[in-house]
């Protein structure tokens, strides 16, 4: 499900609307999808019951977006650990579909995805920047749990002014669901946490 090797024009939008390189290392970073998925249970508050966030569930999730990415304004945290390398695999992926429509002649869509990379030296100007990028899917990377209070202010502005478009944040840090609910104080519609390789089977059943 996720892709490693980019249709060379296709390649060259991407990149030219953002992209992060790093999802560039072909075999060596190459994973299955369903394998790497991990179940979680937030713990947001005391007074707060959470569920668990199945791998079932998360796969949906991961399906509606690489296959209809622009279909609903929803905000998704895609989150991948120890590094946030496999969340920008899955992203860039969601990318490639967007950017696909973008090029179809049959397709309504009329304007391109944008990748913007979150830096703490951001001070104003960043909505303007973005808004004049014209994106039709808004991705937002270099964020982690211990981000700065600036930067997760800025990431606030951004997931609430474009909120006519679908957004992803990447992320890494514990999981995004906790993520959202303790530093942003924001509601997710999709949450997505991605294992390593080495990770502990048994983490990864439903239940």
């Amino acid at each position: 499900m996720i892709t490693f090797k980019y249709d060379k024009h296709i390649l060259k939008i991407m990149q030219a609307r953002g992209l992060d390189n790093s999802v560039l290392q072909g075999s060596s970073i190459k994973f299955e999808l369903e394998e790497s998925l991990v179940q979680f249970k937030p713990v947001i508050r005391e007074d707060i019951k959470s569920s668990i966030i199945s791998v079932a569930q998360q796969l949906n999730s991961a399906k509606k977006l690489i296959s209809d990415p622009l279909s609903e304004p929803t905000i998704t945290c895609v989150n991948s650990y120890p590094s946030d390398l496999r969340a920008k695999c899955f992203a860039a992926t969601v990318m490639e579909s967007a950017t696909f429509d973008y090029t179809d002649p049959e397709s309504k869509c009329r304007s391109k995805p944008l990748w913007y990379r979150m830096y703490s030296d951001t001070s104003y100007g960043y909505i303007d920047k973005i808004r004049d990028q014209k994106p039709s899917l808004l991705i937002l990377s270099n964020v982690t749990d211990d981000s700065t209070p600036q930067r997760i202010e800025t990431l606030r502005d951004i997931l609430t002014y474009f909120d006519k478009i679908p957004r992803i944040v990447v992320h890494s840090g514990n999981n995004p669901v906790e993520f959202f609910s303790k530093r942003l104080y924001m509601q997710l519609n999709h949450a997505i946490r991605i294992g390593p390789q080495n990770k502990i089977g048994s983490i990864n059943l439903d239940i």
